[in-house]
């Protein structure tokens, strides 16, 4: 259902999807490793500081370009 709209969810412990989201908005050091990624995948991301603190208990973060509003009935259709 997402992949047909061009979406990507994320599910995975807590601590692991923080840590992902603090590194990402911080842009990392300048070694070799983190200058492939953002090469790769673009330059940092600031704004993902916002959602550090949201991220408790258990989560699940959608990634799309889609307006929330056209997304939500879809969701709640294939809840379990």
């Amino acid at each position: 259902m997402l992949a047909a709209r061009n979406s990507k969810l994320l599910i995975g412990k807590n601590t692991v999807i923080r840590k992902v989201v603090e590194l990402r908005s911080a842009g990392g050091d300048n070694n070799a490793k983190f200058k492939e990624f953002y090469q790769k995948h673009g330059g940092p991301i600031p704004e993902l500081k916002n959602l550090a603190p949201l991220i408790k208990g258990k989560i699940g973060l959608i990634f799309t370009d889609e307006l929330v509003f056209d997304l939500k009935p879809a969701l709640e259709a294939n809840k379990l």
